[in-house]
């Protein structure tokens, strides 16, 4: 814990000194809800107001169980500050982002809502698209990110580094970043060449946001079944144990899809999305938000709408 300082000098010098942890989570204990209530929140500006040290935390993170109680939060005195840290990693596996017409999914079960708490002013962005041998294609996206897609929402970015076979070691740069974007589109495509610039050993060491969008979601998987080649997996980035099936609707058009989803899951759990509906990883928890089906052994259930979410997994759920 620790203890603002009595005089306003000291107090103007401790401002200088949180100064470098701008831009980093911050673990504040409440005193407003309940003693034992701890909540995370990104560290946007220090200052002195009226002779007290404020954390402006425009951003927060917390448990769903107490986030309405911090809704009117706004700040809190340094004393109250647990612990300085790094971002931690969380991931954001989506069905669909936006559509060819520009419908945005946005906000649908909240998706543009939880990924602005998080979100870094000015995030630097790492993009791997699913077709790495498509440039024009890949730069594109890229101006689309910085000029649209996540502006339009209130996220901001400063850059984005596009990672594709004209430069494969760019990869390296992913601990300067604060997300990493998993395109859509050709997630077999894509699968090669998240193992040839070996991702899943990167991504260890990464501290920020990890967005999945369609393909790139598949990949973050334990592994994916080839479409053609019976019994054939392909190794993914296994930070969900379960399959993912973007844009799913029932009955799956065509068959050979519906069949290869049977197989699959007579493997694996396979988490089928419709766009709008996305799963939340932080840490060994994962939440999934909006409607959802659960294809296990063949068979194939509801277990989530719309508006609506559970916990897939859990530390208390191993």
């Amino acid at each position: 814990m620790m203890t603002a300082p009595e005089d306003s000098t000291s107090k103007e010098k401790a401002v200088e000194d949180f100064t470098p942890f701008v831009g980093k989570w911050v673990r504040f204990a409440s005193k407003t809800v309940e003693p034992d209530c701890y909540f995370d929140g990104l560290l946007n500006e220090v200052r002195v107001d009226e002779g007290i040290i404020v954390v402006e935390k425009l951003v927060k993170r917390t448990p769903e169980r107490t986030i309405r109680c911090m809704e009117q939060l706004i700040s809190v005195k340094i004393d109250d500050i647990v612990s300085l840290k790094e971002m931690p990693r969380l991931f954001f596996l989506t069905s669909q982002i936006e559509d060819g017409d520009g419908y945005s999914y946005w906000s649908h079960n909240g998706l543009g809502e939880r990924l602005r708490r998080v979100w870094k002013p000015n995030s630097k962005m790492m993009f791997i698209p699913s077709q790495p041998g498509a440039p024009e294609i890949n730069d594109s996206w890229a101006h689309a990110f910085i000029t649209e897609i996540f502006p339009n929402e209130g996220m901001t970015i400063e850059c984005v580094k596009v990672v594709d076979k004209r430069n494969p070691r760019d990869v390296d740069l992913i601990e300067e970043m604060d997300v990493v974007f998993l395109g859509p589109g050709y997630p077999f495509v894509m699968n090669p060449f998240l193992q040839d610039i070996h991702l899943k050993e990167k991504l260890q060491k990464f501290r920020g946001i990890v967005i999945g969008w369609s393909a790139g979601s598949m990949n973050c998987s334990d592994f994916l079944l080839d479409r053609k080649i019976p019994d054939k997996k392909h190794p993914g980035l296994s930070i969900i144990r379960e399959g993912i099936s973007p844009h799913f609707h029932l009955p799956v058009p065509p068959m050979v899809i519906n069949h290869v989803l049977i197989e699959e899951s007579k493997l694996h759990d396979v988490i089928g999305m419709p766009n709008g509906s996305y799963i939340v990883v932080e840490g060994e928890t994962e939440t999934l938000f909006g409607e959802a089906y659960l294809i296990r052994d063949g068979k194939c259930e509801q277990i989530c709408r719309d508006d609506e979410s559970i916990v897939l997994k859990s530390p208390e759920s191993k």
